[in-house]
């Protein structure tokens, strides 16, 4: 008796997961820029059922966000490099981004001085939330195919530098968002005084752990056919940086 081939759903289903981060980017691109939150909530909704299930999906937007992106980030890996790869890839991105931004909070270097809160998912051992890891595999694995796209043949240390640019152009426009407007983390947590930007040791480490991050990894991939899907990465990139660069025009706006 030969077998039945599976649903079409479970073959199609990278495309479903593709339509949700857009339909989820699109939330995400009212929810960030015009602070939306519990208080926003409890002053429009007075139904009182209505009103706790939307601030629970309020409160997990960005988490869900930054997760379906890095799902996503990992599936062009497993496209373009092999699974092999991809997992090997994958685990030392979320090991050594875990590892360094526990280091951080916990010693204050290399970054600087800054404590996480709860509102970037629940926390690995109390210290890192777990979406911190994801933001990192993210930004590294789309901007390394963000510079093939742009760069095919660039040698192995000029993707890495430009995926260590990248990446940091990406924290630059990050960081306002990430601290002053969601609160993932708060920079200077022992400082009275008011500070405008994160120290300048923060962006010299996003660049140089994603171009070390990017530096080992020289595979070349396993099959080059398959290059023209990198840009769904590049997508990824561009829709994360759109949102927050939209954060920063309402903001300016609304003075």
């Amino acid at each position: 008796m030969t077998a039945r081939p599976p649903p079409s759903f479970f073959a199609s289903w990278p495309a479903f997961l593709w339509l949700f981060f857009l339909v989820w980017t699109a939330i995400a691109a009212v929810v960030l820029p015009f602070g939306l939150g519990a208080a926003e909530i409890r002053e429009w909704i007075y139904a009182r059922d209505l009103r706790f299930a939307l601030i629970q999906f309020i409160g997990y937007c960005d988490v869900v966000w930054v997760v379906l992106a890095a799902v996503l980030s990992y599936l062009a890996l497993v496209r373009n490099e092999g699974l092999a790869v991809a997992r090997r890839w994958s685990l030392v991105l979320l090991a050594g981004s875990a590892s360094l931004a526990a280091i951080g909070a916990l010693t204050g270097f290399p970054f600087g001085p800054f404590i996480y809160t709860g509102r970037f998912g629940w926390r690995i051992l109390g210290v890192v939330p777990f979406a911190v890891p994801l933001l990192w595999l993210t930004v590294v694995v789309c901007a390394r195919y963000a510079v093939l796209v742009l760069r095919p043949a660039a040698s192995r240390w000029q993707l890495a530098l430009g995926t260590g640019f990248l990446s940091l152009l990406t924290d630059l426009n990050l960081e306002p968002v990430a601290w002053k407007v969601r609160a993932y983390w708060l920079w200077y947590p022992q400082q009275s005084g008011a500070q405008a930007y994160p120290p300048l040791q923060n962006y010299a480490t996003w660049f140089v752990a994603a171009t070390l991050l990017a530096l080992a990894f020289p595979s070349r991939g396993v099959d080059r056919s398959a290059a023209p899907r990198d840009r769904q990465a590049v997508t990824i990139l561009a829709l994360l940086n759109g949102v927050y660069l939209l954060v920063h025009l309402v903001r300016g706006l609304r003075g």
